[in-house]
């Protein structure tokens, strides 16, 4: 589950699903479990010890099951409206175990169904499946026209420790578009569905003051990231078999 491995941005740290569940639950051995913010090498309260490996299993479960429940309740109630969703902090997922599927912007170009640059409007977390991102499309270069393309990315929207505070969960392969963000993205459209989904690793990348960046893991990234969204438009056309 996409929840499972979460960086915590700025310490370098990553906490296993046990720890991360034990910790927004507020469960652990002797109910407590110590993380030391400022130095890697502290200590971590294992509330594991002594348990058995069936015993560690039911209590995983356990903890999961809780998770789920407070996690689902907790993201219905939540007003995203009443967010400033760009000013949350963000936490880099891992272990999302995504790869590119071509090496090259020309495979990258043919694989596309649709190619366009949009801008995120809404987004609609669900609690275990990843978050539909509406985006209104101001520019199509290759597929049929449309107006609206929906993409559903991995990650969402978490609750702090304390379930007082919201945090943006992000894969660094597929990073969330919020309302207001700007991409151009190579999409396929899913079958039997009004979504599309989005090339994996080389099919998003993001614009920011009219340039152009991949996301990690792009194989041809250097082609591509730094460059005016003209300029890369214009290596796309070039590619696009009319």
């Amino acid at each position: 589950m996409w929840y499972s491995d979460v960086r915590q941005r700025g310490t370098g740290k990553s906490i296993s699903v046990g720890v991360v569940l034990a910790l927004i639950l507020g469960v652990g051995a002797g109910g407590a479990i110590t993380l030391a913010a400022s130095s890697n090498k502290s200590p971590v309260t294992n509330p594991d010890r002594g348990l058995t490996d069936a015993q560690r299993a039911l209590r995983y479960s356990q903890l999961q099951g809780a998770f789920e429940a407070r996690y689902t309740s907790w993201l219905e109630h939540l007003d995203i409206g009443q967010l400033a969703l760009g000013k949350l902090p963000r936490e880099s997922m891992l272990g999302t175990g995504v790869a590119a599927q071509v090496q090259t912007l020309a495979q990258a170009v043919a694989g596309a169904e649709y190619i366009v640059v949009g801008t995120a409007t809404a987004i609609k977390p669900t609690p275990f499946s990843g978050t539909a991102v509406t985006l209104t499309v101001t520019d199509m270069m290759k597929g049929p026209s449309v107006k609206e393309v929906t993409i559903v990315q991995p990650g969402g929207l978490l609750p702090t420790s304390d379930w007082k505070g919201v945090i943006v969960a992000s894969a660094p392969t597929d990073p969330l578009l919020l309302p207001g963000q700007e991409a151009l993205l190579f999409l396929t459209r899913v079958a039997g569905s009004t979504n599309f989904s989005v090339q994996p690793v080389t099919g998003l990348y993001s614009i920011t003051r009219g340039n152009v960046d991949a996301v990690l893991g792009n194989p041809f990234a250097s082609e591509l990231s730094g460059r005016s969204v003209a300029v890369v438009k214009g290596q796309i056309a070039a590619l696009i078999v009319k």
